[in-house]
């Protein structure tokens, strides 16, 4: 399986065609990007590891309701952004329903689940199926506990390896996950968020 995590593919694709002053995107200039992007792992993994399987995030995270400060951050930057979110995210989710519907693409999208947790249940029960994991997401690199699972990155263009996948899954619950909002394992539940989003000036 080549398991793609489809936000940040989409997400790459949107930021890479918008210049510095543009608000709103074209959306066929994004939907060309993502194919292509798409296109291009399919020829470059097939042959060893088999066909493409879209994994999206679902529209209700199930760890916001545990933890309601899970990237509470990323919220109040695009509130912060010149960039018209509301038509981006339309062109996002028109683009989601046409790879749904009309491409051959395996699509994988569960309500309350995010990409990571699809991505997590299909390298863990995948057997001795090579597994090639299309992301920058360094949360992956737990996964290579398994030996038949590998991961690249689009933003780095390499392959993300470890020497110690276990070692790694334990620096990273202790020392938590700023960009996600996770305070580490001595600090308060909301400091990281408070931290987010102190303004000096005020």
């Amino acid at each position: 399986m080549i398991l793609i995590d489809l936000s940040q593919i989409m997400v790459a694709s949107t930021m890479m065609s918008m210049g510095k002053e543009q608000s709103e995107v074209d959306i066929d200039m994004v939907r060309h990007m993502i194919l292509n992007s798409l296109r291009m792992y399919r020829s470059k993994y097939h042959d060893e590891y088999g066909e493409l399987v879209l994994c999206c995030d679902g529209r209700h995270s199930w760890r916001r309701e545990h933890f309601p400060q899970y990237k509470a951050a990323r919220k109040s930057n695009r509130d912060a952004d010149n960039r018209n979110w509301t038509q981006i995210f339309g062109c996002l989710d028109t683009i989601k329903s046409e790879l749904k519907e009309f491409f051959p693409y395996k699509y994988l999208e569960i309500d309350e689940a995010e990409a990571d947790d699809i991505i997590g249940v299909l390298a863990r029960q995948s057997g001795s199926e090579k597994v090639m994991i299309i992301s920058g997401d360094k949360d992956f690199i737990q996964l290579q506990t398994y030996k038949n699972v590998k991961q690249y990155s689009p933003i780095t263009k390499k392959l993300v390896t470890t020497e110690n996948p276990y070692n790694y899954l334990k620096a990273h619950i202790l020392r938590g996950d700023s960009s996600d909002c996770i305070p580490n394992f001595l600090s308060s539940d909301h400091f990281i968020f408070l931290l987010s989003t102190f303004d000096p000036a005020s």
